[in-house]
């Protein structure tokens, strides 16, 4: 077979991305010199984006008991539980408000697409996210999609409620997904802070609206990855006692930057209390929304039948890769199969991004 020419090349990646296989397309572009003429915004764009998500994936890949490089802050592991989902939650704490928190959760099968479906109803977030008034004030006030121009591609206007007396904060959410089952066996979804600057690398001509009066921005920043669960993660054993099904490692790192000063205490309550809370009402809707007991997320997912058809037969096509029935030439190459068919960390670790 002869190779493809760099035409080819790009006619082929601009399908991937439509695709939502951002990888994929990135892959394919890498194979043209970057001086050719053929490559336009449009492609940089791809290159730009899959870079950013690439070193995403990459941080989750990776396990957070690794040392760092370059005199990064540490992991701290702030707890770890096993109740209904065995999860482990970590974080680091830069100067001021930067705080990273990363959770992780090894979860059934049956529990993949009612947690997409949670995590992108962007608008009925503050029906399900919990508030606190006490030791602080602290919740969503309201949550809206502002565009949503690909199936994979959506921003999100945030706003929350802080300790008086400062002002509420705003976030713009810029969330990218990308399928990379194919080719690794793994779905993730990138945030970050949308800007001015950022937005460049949009399709749509979106601009960033202006901040109300009284709301400040803040930055933030972070992913969600769906992977086979590696037979070797600290916390797979005591999921496979619990679940029959096969496992789903779901992990989540979040960045932000409150733009003030904050407290131990402020740290502490929300490194102990705020992230675990939200982790376990996401989970806890997931198996409402697997079991329709909720009507707003079942109305939604009814609106959007072609969407969630789409993200069912892909979430069905992973499950079949994980159980060895469809497995990519690729991915077969960079993997092996314990007795019980599971995946290490080592293996996860040598997939191609």
């Amino acid at each position: 077979m002869s190779k493809p020419n760099n035409k080819e090349l790009i006619d082929k990646a601009k399908v991937l991305y439509d695709q939502e296989k951002l990888f994929e397309a990135a892959r394919l572009l890498r194979q043209i010199d970057k001086d050719s003429p053929l490559l336009t915004d449009f492609h940089r764009k791809i290159l730009r984006n899959a870079s950013i998500c690439g070193k995403a994936v990459s941080e989750l890949l990776a396990p957070p008991n690794k040392g760092e490089a370059g005199g990064q802050s540490q992991w701290i592991k702030q707890g770890q539980s096993n109740g209904s989902y065995p999860t482990t939650i970590y974080y680091k704490v830069e100067t001021g408000a930067k705080l990273t928190c990363r959770m992780e959760t090894p979860v059934p099968t049956n529990l993949l697409v009612p947690l997409l479906s949670v995590l992108n109803e962007s608008e009925l977030y503050g029906t399900w996210i919990p508030s606190w008034t006490v030791p602080i004030r602290l919740g969503v006030k309201q949550s809206k999609q502002l565009i949503n121009d690909t199936r994979g591609h959506q921003i999100i206007q945030v706003q929350c409620d802080v300790p008086w007396p400062m002002s509420t904060r705003e976030v713009l959410m810029d969330v990218m997904a990308i399928d990379d089952i194919d080719k690794n066996g793994f779905i993730v979804a990138k945030m970050q802070t949308l800007t001015e600057a950022s937005q460049k690398h949009l399709l749509s001509g979106f601009e960033v609206p202006t901040a109300e009066y009284g709301i400040e921005r803040i930055d933030y920043d972070g992913a969600v990855l769906f992977r086979p669960c590696p037979v070797d993660h600290p916390n797979y054993a005591s999921a496979k006692e619990k679940f029959s099904e096969e496992l789903i490692l779901l992990q989540f790192v979040i960045f932000f930057d409150a733009h003030m000063m904050v407290p131990q205490s402020v740290v502490n309550f929300i490194t102990r209390t705020v992230v675990g809370h939200i982790w376990n009402m996401l989970l806890h809707v997931a198996e409402e929304v697997r079991d329709g007991q909720r009507k707003e997320h079942k109305e939604a997912i009814e609106r959007k039948a072609d969407f969630y058809k789409w993200v069912d037969e892909r979430s069905q096509f992973m499950l079949q890769q994980m159980k060895g029935k469809k497995t990519g030439k690729d991915v077969e190459e960079k993997r092996t199969i314990d007795e019980d068919g599971g995946w290490t960390m080592e293996d996860i670790l040598n997939l191609s991004i």
